[in-house]
């Protein structure tokens, strides 16, 4: 810590301090890890993490403008999602009418050319390197690594996408955690994780941009639901 003996600490500095670049670089320089990924930090470290301490009333200055930016980001954040939320909504609604007007039901299986599937593995994942798609990235229609972002090395992704390499158009549906979540790739030099299947549509029977919208219909999502199995996760 540095500051003079006897200096006080407001609750909410440190709170943004802590959370700021500079420190998380800091925790950097003192995690212990068995393996890449596997991050911790000991308590005897922690202790020994320098803070900067300036002058209480600066403190509290400097924590009220930044709970006050906070506030405002999370005020655009929530009407965002509010604006998501209704965008949903109206495409499950057009998805739906236009399900409805199909006259022409086929097996999945009729439209596929390639299934890439890794269920069954598990990759080594890094701090850095090949960003790897989950099923915890892919919601809404959208692959978005805004809350979570997992890699497995550079050096690993040849042998780990073996059994073939994503293109963009192709069509990626979860399996699990949560199931029937429906993305498109946008960018080939992604991994795939284990609960995610690409589906690279046949486009002698339909284009990839199609099938995405088919199997977020209504009436697919439904089948895909009654014949889901499992009580802890489905």
């Amino acid at each position: 810590r540095v500051f003079s003996p006897g200096s006080a600490v407001h609750p909410r500095y440190i709170h943004h301090l802590l959370r700021s670049d500079a420190y998380q670089a800091q925790y950097r320089l003192f995690v212990r890890a068995e393996t890449t990924f596997d991050r911790r930090i000991q308590q005897d470290d922690l202790d020994q993490l320098p803070i900067l301490v300036p002058p209480f009333d600066e403190q509290r200055r400097i924590a009220d403008f930044l709970d006050d930016q906070v506030a405002r980001a999370d005020a655009i954040v929530a009407a965002r999602v509010m604006q998501q939320e209704r965008l949903a909504s109206a495409l499950r609604a057009a998805t739906s009418e236009v399900a409805s007007e199909a006259r022409t039901w086929l097996p999945l299986r009729r439209v596929v050319q390639k299934w890439i599937d890794y269920r069954g593995a598990t990759p080594s994942k890094t701090l850095e390197g090949v960003r790897l798609v989950t099923a915890g990235n892919i919601r809404d229609g959208r692959v978005s690594f805004e809350v979570l972002s997992e890699y497995i090395a550079a050096d690993d992704y040849e042998t780990w996408m073996r059994r073939g390499l994503p293109r963009t158009g192709d069509v990626l549906f979860t399996t699990e955690a949560p199931l029937g979540e429906v993305g498109q790739v946008t960018d080939e030099g992604v991994a795939l994780a284990q609960r995610v299947i690409l589906i690279r549509a046949d486009e002698g029977w339909v284009s990839p941009r199609w099938l995405y919208w088919s199997l977020r219909t209504t009436p697919v999502q439904s089948e895909i639901a009654a014949q889901a199995t499992g009580s802890t996760a489905t």
